[in-house]
């Protein structure tokens, strides 16, 4: 697939280190465990998002745009990249928030206006008020776009998560990267492992992998919703990101692998195996996950090791997408683990 065809910003420091993850391999007695650290891409404390900010803004900026729009969670990982990669090449950046777990103003929403973009918070309840109406996240972005437009802006909307079929290609590059990182240390991967919420990274590994026939398993860990839910979405991103890049390429839901069951009480609420499994890798590797999304991952991805579920005989690979901010965010949750 020739990426390059496509508008493209550069953002992040690639490719992001492939390591061995040798203690914990020891440890937990399964296959061969390494790590894709997508922790490390650089900009504004790094993770995945910024690989799809690639390409977004790369469209943004072909299309002749002054200001972009997104939205997510008030900690969200994908609203602070858009915010610094919006500063770097010289967008305005507006961030719809909702609340989410946490309340403390620290973490992402502290970044998100340090790197300068406006924040426009929604209630305890998801929406907006409006003149002493209601409005929902939706209604509340179509009338700040359209607002902008009114005053001669030119404003570009990026979904939560940067999960569209642009925003899919970051994932299908850093899988052709991680393929070609594998193939130079001689290791054949079995699964690949990462956190799947809004479906554009999972997405992107998908066809990633299937691109370069790697016959390589994306495996995507539930954080939010349920299998029910995200299958079909997953399913229709993949399709549809496919055929508009003309890959030949066709899923149904029994292709897609994901799992719900280490959501916890869920979204962004702390669970025990989380802080157990965030713990676990500081102290064997010295590498630092995020409670809302990697450390529930690495959670389910332990039990499954543990529980055989992975073949032996292959490596496996955990995808660290980053989002260590918002861990500060819950230093309390950990302490009495500690």
């Amino acid at each position: 697939m020739q990426l390059s065809k496509y508008p493209r910003v550069k953002l992040i420091h690639s490719p992001t280190p492939l390591e061995h993850l040798e203690n914990l391999t020891k440890k937990l007695g399964g296959p061969e465990i390494y790590i894709k650290r997508d922790d490390c891409t650089g900009l504004a404390f790094g993770g995945n998002k910024s690989r799809k900010l690639e390409f977004l803004i790369g469209d943004a900026l072909d299309k002749n745009a002054d200001v972009v729009i997104t939205a997510g969670a008030v900690q969200s990982n994908h609203c602070r990249q858009t915010a610094a990669a919006a500063t770097k090449f010289g967008l305005e950046c507006i961030i719809v928030a909702r609340p989410s777990w946490s309340k403390d103003y620290n973490g992402n929403i502290f970044l998100d206006e340090l790197l300068g973009a406006k924040l426009v918070l929604l209630d305890e309840d998801g929406e907006a008020s409006d003149k002493g109406g209601r409005l929902s996240m939706d209604d509340t972005i179509e009338n700040i776009i359209q607002d902008l437009k009114d005053k001669g802006k030119n404003p570009y909307f990026i979904p939560v998560g940067g999960s569209n079929h642009i925003g899919s290609l970051g994932y299908i590059s850093m899988t052709m990267e991680m393929v070609s990182q594998a193939n130079d240390m001689g290791i054949e991967i079995g699964s690949m492992v990462a956190a799947s919420g809004s479906g554009g990274t999972q997405t992107g590994m998908i066809l990633g992998a299937d691109v370069e026939k790697s016959g390589i398993n994306a495996v995507g860990m539930g954080i939010s919703s349920d299998a029910s839910v995200v299958i079909p979405k997953l399913k229709d991103l993949c399709n549809e990101t496919s055929k508009y890049y003309d890959l030949g390429l066709s899923y149904e839901e029994d292709d897609i692998i994901f799992n719900d069951n280490y959501i916890g009480e869920g979204y962004g609420i702390p669970s025990e195996e989380m802080i157990e499994a965030v713990k676990l890798l500081a102290r064997s590797e010295g590498i630092i996950l995020d409670p809302v999304y990697s450390g529930k991952a690495f959670a389910g991805m332990i039990d499954l090791v543990k529980k055989g579920y992975f073949d032996k005989s292959k490596a496996l690979v955990f995808i660290h997408t980053g989002g260590t901010p918002a861990l500060f965010v819950y230093s309390n949750s950990f302490r009495e683990y500690l």
